[in-house]
């Protein structure tokens, strides 16, 4: 991941949240905040736009939240890598994300200590992985479907 700055949508309505993540991803080797923004119809709309490599995605909003988002995002040719992260940490919803399609559920508190090991875990290639996802294709980070290591256990 040090090879390279991964273009990062970050999607959360919570300011306080948002403000504290896009200060903390600002000192972090790797990560290129290219927006944020407060709902999932707008982070669907920003990464058609800017084709972001990475989108964080709150899972709880409103109208359209990071999981309805995030299935959207999926479904489209060469998405990007999607983490949904949430106060909760919780099964169910680690289980509903993956079957949305995200790379990875982090709970919020973790953030800081998870998100650049679950990132190397993403990026480090697979035996007999065929690529993954828009960033695979396009620089070499592996995004494939929703693997039970990309979900690290508290």
């Amino acid at each position: 991941m040090a090879d390279r700055r991964l273009r990062t949508l970050v999607v959360d309505d919570n300011q306080d949240f948002l403000r504290t993540c896009l200060r903390w991803l600002a000192g972090e080797d790797g990560i290129d905040v290219v927006e944020n923004t407060g709902s999932g119809e707008a982070a669907v709309e920003t990464v058609a736009r800017l084709r972001p490599d990475l989108v964080l995605m709150d899972l709880a909003m409103p109208g359209i939240g990071g999981l309805e988002a995030t299935r959207l995002i999926k479904s489209a040719p060469e998405a990007p890598l999607v983490v949904i992260m949430s106060i909760w940490d919780s099964q169910v919803a680690r289980a509903e994300a993956g079957m949305v399609g995200a790379d990875g559920y982090l709970a919020k508190p973790q953030l800081t200590t998870h998100l650049l090991p679950l990132l190397q875990t993403l990026a480090a290639p697979r035996p007999g992985a065929s690529g993954g996802g828009a960033a695979a294709a396009r620089d070499g980070v592996a995004g494939g479907g929703p693997r039970s290591d990309a979900h690290p256990e508290p």
